[in-house]
């Protein structure tokens, strides 16, 4: 029902691929674009929730993904943290073959950072070199 869906943040469809989830007061949002329009028409075997476009699977879908460095490197909002990867020299490890699990902050969460410490993590590159990146492959829904 449609009070169970504004609790998530992201569903993820039969085929796998994941859909998020946005609420905000213009109302539910879909992949950020597509709008529910009409909630909670009950059927024997479930919900239908009316959208007000059409959900079409990812780009690239049954192509080869690029490595994490591939994606963040073509991904405008990660490009602090791209950049702090060449600067340590970890380009190398996270284009292996992994799996690898990365928390990427986005160039806002470098931005909202106390005033210096950029500028002290971009100093401290030897540190960062220390710790390579560690394989694991966590993937939402199989606990860890």
């Amino acid at each position: 029902m449609a009070a169970d869906v504004v609790n998530l943040t992201s569903v993820e469809t039969l085929n796998g691929n994941a859909i998020s989830i946005t609420v905000n007061d213009q109302g539910v949002f879909l992949n950020d674009t597509v709008q529910v329009i009409i909630t909670d028409i009950e059927a024997s075997n479930g919900v239908i929730h009316v959208i007000d476009a059409v959900l079409l699977p990812p780009e690239g879908n049954g192509e080869e993904l690029g490595t994490i460095v591939d994606i963040a490197a073509g991904d405008e909002r990660f490009s602090t943290l791209v950049a702090a990867v060449q600067a340590a020299g970890l380009v190398d490890a996270l284009s292996g073959a992994g799996p690898f699990t990365v928390f990427a902050p986005t160039d806002d969460a470098f931005a909202a950072l106390p005033e210096g410490t950029l500028d002290a993590l971009r100093a401290d590159i030897p540190t960062l070199e220390q710790h390579p990146p560690v394989p694991c492959g966590f993937r939402q829904g199989n606990g860890g």
